[in-house]
Order: C-alpha cells, then structure tokens, then sequence
C-alpha cells in the first residue's frame, strides 16, 4: 500500500461564502420583517448578469449604447437573471446550454437596475438557486425610488376621520402576529393601534380598510418603512392597510389613543 497525491485527483473547490446581501436574503426572502433591510442591502451592493460575450478578458470594460444582456423565458414569462455574487452567477450557468456564450457582468444595483428597468422585462435576483426576489417592472420603480427602502409618513394635513377601534381578537391572527413580533424585537413604538374609519357621506363602518396608528418615541423611517411592508405583506386580500404615526409631542393625538386599546403590546389578561 502506498501513500501520496495522485496528480490525477484535485479537490474540489472550497465553496465563496456567502456575501452579506446572501445572508440577508436566506433569511429575509421568507420573512416580510426583514424585507425593508434586505432591499436597502440590495441597493448597496454590487450584482451581476450575463452579457453576450466569447473570450472576454477579465477587468473594467467600457458601456456604450449597445450594452446588451441575457434573458430567458419559463411558463411565468420573460425574465432577467441577475445575482448576488460571481460565485452564485457561475453556478447557476451549469443549467444554460453548454454552447451559450457568456459573460459575467457586475456593477452597482441602482445602475444596473436603471438599466433592466427599460427592459419591461422581469428581474430575477437570485442568491442560490433556492433562494431569489422576483421585481416586475413596477417593483423595479418602487425599489429604485425609495418606495421600499425610505419610505416617509405622509406630511399631508390629516383628514377628520371617526375611528372605530380594533380590539386584537378582532384582528388577522397571521398580521396580529406578525405586528407583535415585529414590534417585540424592535421596541421602537410606545404601542400600536387599529381602527376602522367612517365613510364621511353615509357613516357606514369602511371595513375594507385598516387604520394602523405607530405610537412612536420619536421620528424613525427605516423602522416606519419596515413596518408598512410588513403590514402590507401579511394583510389578507382585498384589505387596505393605511400606516399612520404621531409622536408624544402631539398631547391630542396621545390623549385620544390612550383610552383606546392597542394591538402592541399585549395587554390582554393572560388565563391561569
């Protein structure tokens, strides 16, 4: 029996680690808490494409007005496949043709997106083959305008509305959860809570839309935006959800929502 290296065999290669943005999307894609992160993180990163390309050396390369990329079309239709890393690009090749001529492309996210947006095509972002965000054209809009990522309370002057308040039992089990868990780990607001408003002309209860009021310590965006995406992600279909905030300075707001009952926190007696 001998011992030694065959210099038939090579190791396999140590698999890239995962990138930051990857780790954010294993957990995010799945989790509508962690969506406001994972796209603020997508927008800072660098991604990548396949282009037309046969023996392209590696480095910078100019763009001119004939830039062009790949695309692809499944039974969902006609998509963009961009990733988050060359590593993830060079694995999810193995599935293309083995004739295809390609080359891997990367730049900065808003740059890249500015430029598929023109496509009206779909984007695809993948982080492994498991793991990927869908962005329609719209979405594509959405993220590149901070509709996502920097959402703002609206500065508007406030319509009169009769609120009816929303006691927690009466709420979506699924929202309800996912709004306590949400704020639980987060602890920025003082409470939150739900109402049904009056129509104006007939006083009739509008139950196809959510007042939700953030009792907040102070002015905090990412944690608004977060929320909203949140709240719209778990919201049954056909309810409208409308993200309101006041802070501690305004004393009328405080007065009236302190005699009414909060989603969060908890405070519903606990059974022996």
């Amino acid at each position: 029996m001998t011992y030694g290296n065959s210099p038939q065999w090579r190791p396999e290669p140590e698999p890239t680690p995962p990138n930051a943005l990857e780790r954010l999307m294993s957990k995010g894609v799945a989790d509508p808490a962690r969506h406001g992160e994972m796209f603020r993180k997508m927008l800072e990163s660098e991604l990548f494409l396949l282009i037309p390309g046969d023996g392209l050396a590696e480095g910078m390369h100019p763009m001119n007005e004939d830039f062009r990329w790949h695309s692809y079309r499944d039974e969902d239709g006609d998509f963009i496949p961009v990733f988050t890393s060359e590593a993830v690009a060079a694995e999810m090749v193995k599935k293309l043709p083995p004739d295809l001529k390609y080359a891997i492309a990367g730049m900065g996210a808003r740059m890249l997106l500015e430029l598929l947006g023109t496509s009206e095509k779909s984007v695809r972002v993948y982080a492994s083959p498991q793991v990927r965000v869908i962005l329609d054209p719209q979405g594509i809009a959405h993220l590149l305008d901070g509709d996502l990522t920097e959402a703002r309370p609206s500065t508007d002057h406030p319509q009169t509305l009769t609120l009816h308040p929303i006691f927690p039992h009466a709420m979506p089990q699924p929202m309800l959860d996912g709004i306590r868990d949400f704020c639980s780990k987060r602890r920025v607001p003082l409470g939150v809570y739900a109402f049904h408003a009056e129509d104006p002309g007939s006083g009739e209860v509008v139950r196809e839309n959510l007042h939700l009021i953030l009792w907040l310590r102070g002015t905090d965006n990412h944690f608004y935006n977060d929320f909203v995406l949140m709240a719209q992600k778990l919201s049954p279909e056909g309810l409208e959800i409308l993200v309101g905030v006041i802070t501690s300075e305004q004393t009328e707001q405080v007065e009236f929502l302190s005699t009414r009952p909060p989603i969060w926190p908890d405070l519903e007696p606990v059974g022996n």
